[in-house]
Order: C-alpha cells, then structure tokens, then sequence
C-alpha cells in the first residue's frame, strides 16, 4: 500500500514541480511515506526478532529534525535550547540515515 502511495506520489511531484505550494505538500506526503516504510521494516524486524543495527548517534538531529516534521504545515514555531553534551544514543542506523539525509 505504501508502494502505491509513494509512486503515485512521486509521479504528481514529477508533474507539478512548478506549483511551489502543491509541490511542498506532496514532498510532505512523500516524506511521511517514506518515514512510514521505514517504520514499518523497524517493526518487522522487531516482530521476526531481529536485531536492530545500532550506531553511536548526536540526538540533539534527531530531536531537531523530528519536532521539526510533526508541526509542519502549522503555525507551530520550534526553538531549540539544548545541550551541546547530551549523552550519544545508540540509534537504528536506518533511523539515523534518514535524518542526516533531511537535515
């Protein structure tokens, strides 16, 4: 199902690239669709017992990045006061590789 969505997602992108406001709400859904697929292998891999691949990750991105997607397309405006020296978490590398890729 999320197959479906994505293509036809990435086709309308494709199409109506010159539409700045479409074009940024299709790129949300597009996101949120590839976020969703991502969390769908997390919990497959979780529900056949799998183990994570965990790599040492700064959480402040992710932090950032994630508060930063939930209130797009609000009126919501995040500011950050957080720490330089939070503690490294051990992260899903899959997790971590789409957050660099969105920063």
């Amino acid at each position: 199902m999320l197959g479906i969505i994505s293509g036809n997602v990435s086709y309308l992108l494709n199409r109506y690239k010159d539409d700045e406001d479409l074009f940024e709400v299709l790129s949300d859904i597009n996101e949120g669709t590839q976020r969703s697929t991502q969390l769908t292998q997390q919990l497959l891999t979780f529900a056949k017992g799998g183990t994570p691949i965990k790599k040492a990750t700064d959480i402040n991105a992710i932090i950032k990045e994630t508060a930063q997607f939930v209130t797009r397309g609000t009126k919501v405006k995040c500011n950050f006061d957080l720490s330089d020296d939070l503690w490294i978490a051990d992260v899903d590398v899959r997790l971590e590789q789409k957050t660099e890729s969105n920063l």
